[in-house]
């Protein structure tokens, strides 16, 4: 019994300590950009849904850059038959995720590295989700990495310099989401 209770202890103490270096990971992140995590909502989601099916993205390549979740990834596989992959800094993300993965059976390809360095011209949709700040180095990067006609899907704020093909309303005609090509 004294075993049994010993590892049970164990086990817990593992989990509590993996847990909370990523969420210190995730805090050093945050500083480091210096802009908190953003997630997608469900409103995010309803409005894509309602709009994105006259750009004919199925059986299309998206990446996803660092938007802080898998659901974006999911959301875009399961509505339009995508084949995705994921860039994320965050550590902490990556596993979170990962385990998320195995257990839904998730065919998105996560990768951990930077964005920055990754060859992004393959793919013809790039969703991000960034804030004001970000997006001038964002929209650097695609302009500069992406193949003539990549569809950019963005997520709440606007690319600085360039203007936006389409803007996706909510029901109460809230900006939500910015098209582009590139």
């Amino acid at each position: 019994m004294y075993y049994i209770n010993l590892t049970i202890q164990i086990i817990i103490l593992l989990s509590f300590s993996v847990f909370f270096i990523l969420f210190i990971n995730s805090i050093i992140n945050s500083v480091r950009f210096k802009v908190p995590q953003v997630w997608t909502f469900p409103s995010d989601f309803r409005v894509m849904k309602k709009w994105l099916w006259k750009y004919k993205l199925s059986w299309k390549n998206l990446v996803d850059l660092w938007s802080g979740s898998w659901k974006a990834l999911r959301f875009f596989e399961k509505e339009f038959w995508t084949k995705s992959t994921w860039y994320e800094i965050d550590f902490s993300n990556v596993i979170i995720s990962k385990i998320i993965w195995y257990i839904l059976w998730n065919k998105s390809k996560i990768i951990k590295w930077d964005y920055l360095k990754a060859d992004l011209s393959d793919y013809d949709i790039v969703y991000v989700y960034w804030f004001t700040v970000l997006m001038p180095w964002i929209e650097k990067k695609l302009w500069n990495n992406c193949k003539k006609w990549t569809l950019v899907i963005s997520n709440a704020f606007k690319m600085p310099n360039k203007k936006a093909i389409n803007i996706l309303l909510n029901n109460s005609w809230k900006e939500e989401i910015y098209i582009y090509k590139i």
